[in-house]
């Protein structure tokens, strides 16, 4: 490049690639020239480029920038200008939640930011400087609702910016909020929490079914009051803890009128407490912890006792009433009284009836018709019947009537006295009713008149007194048995010793010097009726009877005395059943087909071995002369009997 500077008539020639400057007679100024820089739009202050020629000054201001580029010699000088470009900051292009409100220009005057996301703003440069146009994305960000454990779908709250979609899913729940333009999404999520339904926490009488939760999944209930059960969350969603309270509440019992103080239907919910008070009566059915309680009441009713409805000889004064505060009795029968309850209890109305009720004579025995004493209470009819006789006890209304009864005296029937062979069952009352026939070696019975007399005592004998010998010997047996001796027996003129000692069945301490002991005697009862021996005598007496049984035969002639002892279970004791009175019976040897009925045997008998005895029989006819034998029924009561030819 040349440049041509021509000053006056002096000129110089500057070649720009020979550095040579040509001169003529002086020196020629030279003008600055501003550098590259100058004009130029910057985004900072020049530092180089700033002069062409001349000499650069500093650069002053903040944009635009000057500078003086200086002349040498008398040379003019250039001014130099860069504009400020404007520029983005480090906000643009990025991707925000919200408005950006600083790092929005590195350069030039930056503009207020627009719209809502994305958002935009320009740097401005000075002067001629370029301004830039500066951008910044919206991101979409989740809300509060994001990762919350909830009861139910989130409506609210999904995004915190950007643009919400729909909620899908039915716990856990997902949504996007999606950012504008280049905008960044958000992948948002809320979980389904468990929460309790109206039930929690409510007071109920029994457990609850329903109403359990709001949301989540129920568990069983558990627990007899309060209750308790869980709702549980899904995935990572909260479970809620739920309790219903027991609530105390009064049974069937409660508000009932009763007779006595209630011991069941207390309480149909909660812990029953004590019943007080002796009517009304009131106790408390507990809840559980925060359950509420009852208060439970029971009224006294009054209720009749046992004389109501019943038929009286006379006024009651007792058993009116088996609940319930007793008026005074009114009437002179029927009679009528008040069992009034407590408060709100009832009151029961009773009546007594009088009723009729026979008197003392009623039930007893007499020679004849009662006259007197027939009623204790009631109007008497006449008397019927002529033994028993019978007559009536008429109430009053609804009251009863008493059937009354007086009975003739109980007399032995024609088995009474009698000596039979067997137990009699027939002929034991001429009037009264029989009693079981009772015993073995004598019968005996009663025959009452009425139930409440002693009746008449009667007894029959048998014909045969079977004899234990082993305990006329003295030997022991399981049970007392008839025994019978002997007590002396004479042939004609042959008196035969009395050598066997027995015990005294009468009295155990004395001993007895008999003839014979019996095995059994039988008699039939009548005067002239033969009375047949089988007993046991000792060696000395089975020789004599011997001697006579195989000589002459015995004389015809007899003199004996006999006793038969029964036991008196009831007196504990013996006692004579039959026997001579302790007088010789006189008689005579019977006879059958010519010969005597006389016997001995020769042989020792076995029953007894110690002492020595041998069964000896024989059977006596009466003699022609007035005799007695006797025949009793217990220690203090026997009869005679006549024995003997009758002339």
């Amino acid at each position: 490049m040349k440049r041509l500077f021509v000053f006056g008539k002096h000129f110089c020639v500057l070649l720009l690639i020979v550095p040579l400057l040509a001169c003529g007679e002086s020196e020629i100024p030279s003008s600055a020239v501003c550098g590259s820089a100058d004009g130029r739009v910057l985004s900072a202050a020049p530092t180089s480029d700033l002069c062409d020629s001349g000499t650069e000054s500093d650069v002053s201001g903040e944009g635009p920038w000057n500078w003086t580029c200086q002349g040498s010699d008398d040379g003019t000088s250039a001014e130099c200008t860069a504009h400020l470009a404007g520029s983005c900051g480090a906000a643009d292009g990025q991707t925000l939640y919200e408005a950006p409100t600083s790092g929005l220009c590195n350069t030039g005057t930056e503009s207020d930011v627009t719209d809502e996301g994305p958002w935009s703003w320009t740097c401005e440069g000075s002067d001629d400087g370029t301004s830039a146009e500066c951008t910044a994305h919206l991101a979409g960000s989740c809300g509060y609702a994001d990762g919350r454990a909830l009861p139910a779908e989130p409506t609210s709250g999904l995004c915190d910016s950007g643009t919400e979609s729909d909620v899908s899913g039915e716990g856990p729940w997902s949504w996007t909020c999606e950012g504008s333009d280049d905008g960044t999404s958000a992948e948002c999520t809320a979980h389904l929490a468990g929460s309790c339904g109206a039930a929690d926490g409510q007071t109920l009488y029994e457990a609850p079914t329903s109403e359990l939760c709001d949301s989540g999944t129920e568990s069983d209930v558990s627990g007899e009051g309060p209750w308790s059960w869980t709702c549980e969350g899904s995935d990572d969603g909260t479970s809620a803890e739920c309790t219903v309270h027991l609530a105390g509440s009064c049974g069937a019992a409660d508000g009932q009128t009763l007779y006595e103080a209630p011991t069941s239907e207390l309480c149909d919910s909660g812990t029953e407490s004590d019943v007080s008070d002796e009517g009304p009566w009131s106790w408390t059915c507990d809840g559980s912890d925060d359950g509420t309680s009852a208060e439970c009441t029971a009224h006294l009713a009054g209720s009749c006792g046992y004389a109501d409805g019943r038929a009286l000889p006379a006024e009651p004064t007792s058993g009116l009433c088996d609940s319930g505060t007793e008026s005074d009795v009114s009437g002179e029968g029927p009679w009528s009284w008040t069992c009034d309850g407590s408060d709100d209890g009832t009151s029961a109305n009773c009546t007594a009836h009088l009723a009729g009720s026979c008197g003392v004579a009623d039930g007893n025995t007499f020679d004849e018709a009662p006259t007197s004493d027939l009623c204790e209470s009631g109007t008497e009819s006449d008397i019927s019947g002529e033994g028993p006789w019978s007559w009536t006890c008429d109430g009053s209304d609804d009251g009863t009537s008493a059937d009354c009864t007086a009975y003739p005296p109980g007399e032995c029937g024609w088995a009474h006295g009698q000596m039979l062979a067997d137990q009699p069952t027939f002929d034991l009352c001429n009037s009264g009713t029989a009693g079981a026939v009772s015993g073995d070696g004598v019968w005996t019975w009663t025959c009452h008149g009425s139930p409440n007399d002693n009746g008449a005592a009667c007894a029959a004998w048998p014909t045969t007194f079977e004899c234990s010998v082993q305990q006329g010997f003295g030997l022991q047996g399981e049970s007392p048995l008839l025994i019978g001796f002997i007590n002396g027996l004479k042939f004609g003129f042959e008196d035969l010793p009395s050598d066997l000692v027995v015990a005294d069945p009468e009295n155990a301490d004395e001993s007895l010097n008999v003839v014979a002991v019996l095995s059994s005697i039988h008699w039939d009862g009548e005067y002239n009726d033969p009375i047949d021996f089988d007993a046991r005598v000792s060696t000395q007496n089975k020789n004599t009877l011997a001697g006579f049984y195989f000589g002459m035969g015995p004389p015809d002639d007899v003199q004996f005395e006999f006793t038969v002892y029964a036991y008196d279970a009831e007196q504990d004791q013996y006692f004579r059943v039959l026997h001579t009175g302790g007088e010789q019976l006189f008689g005579m040897i019977a006879k059958a087909g010519g010969e005597l009925l006389f016997s001995v045997d020769l042989e020792q008998a076995t029953e007894v071995l110690s002492p020595d005895n041998y069964a000896f029989q024989m059977s006596v006819m009466p003699d022609a002369q007035d005799m007695d034998i006797f025949t009793g029924s217990s220690a203090t009561h026997e009869i005679s009997r006549d024995w003997g030819l009758d002339f």
